[in-house]
């Protein structure tokens, strides 16, 4: 097996193991925290401890977003809510 081959199995393993365990980054966002988004109250994470500052996103409505590495359902939710 390839390096490269290797290693997506590696992380896709530690992945589902992290998820079957509940881990935070593989959870849906609650609807609390849906609520909160429609109203524009929202923290995007791209970091375990310090949210994207808001000024950084353009307007969500309308808008392409690539959900690049969003698997978890935290950030696209809160896209899909803001529009």
């Amino acid at each position: 097996m390839s390096q490269i081959a290797n290693y997506t199995k590696i992380n896709s393993e530690m992945w589902n193991e992290w998820a079957s365990a509940g881990g935070e980054w593989s959870l849906a966002i609650n609807h609390q925290d849906f609520v909160d988004a429609t109203q524009g109250n929202f923290d995007i994470y791209l970091t375990p401890c310090k949210p994207v500052p808001h000024n950084w996103f353009i307007p969500f409505k309308k808008a392409k977003i690539l959900g690049l590495a969003s698997g978890g359902g935290q950030q696209c939710s809160v896209f899909a809510a803001d529009e």
